[in-house]
């Protein structure tokens, strides 16, 4: 049954994948967006 929850979207898998992409390296997406979000205000004033 814990195969079942875990495969399930939004169920304990999701928060237990998370975890382990973020342990195994794997290219986090949403990590890298807070990031570049932040440069982008940073680098507008330098081509004004």
């Amino acid at each position: 049954m814990r195969v079942v929850g875990a495969a399930q979207p939004g169920g304990p898998g999701s928060t237990a994948a998370s975890a382990v992409g973020d342990t195994a390296g794997l290219p986090s997406p949403v990590r890298h967006r807070p990031p570049a979000i932040a440069r982008p205000p940073i680098a507008e004033p330098r081509s004004v």
